[in-house]
């Protein structure tokens, strides 16, 4: 996501927040359908773990996928398991 803008959506909508045309940290944004907000500090917090949290999944699953398909190699260990975050950005994995 280097460089790269995403929108901040809703994590129980999933559209995108709303607030002041250039949010400064202390800014407070939120969602137009349910109200859920927070400042723009916290929000980018929550979105950053939501990232962590699903490209660990994601290369989780790869490295599971890989190992059930080859006959030299095993994965063990429990499945991270699916968290729900109040805030989200669409991350085209």
């Amino acid at each position: 996501m280097d460089g790269e803008s995403k929108t901040i959506l809703c994590g129980s909508c999933k559209v995108p927040l709303q607030g002041p045309e250039d949010p400064g940290p202390k800014d407070t944004v939120a969602c137009p359908n349910c109200d859920r907000g927070d400042t723009v500090e916290n929000v980018v917090k929550e979105v950053e773990a939501y990232a962590e949290h699903e490209a660990s999944r994601y290369l989780q699953d790869a490295a599971r996928d890989a190992a059930q398909r080859s006959q030299f190699m095993t994965f063990d260990g429990p499945r991270i398991t699916p968290r729900t975050f109040r805030f989200i950005v669409d991350l085209d994995l």
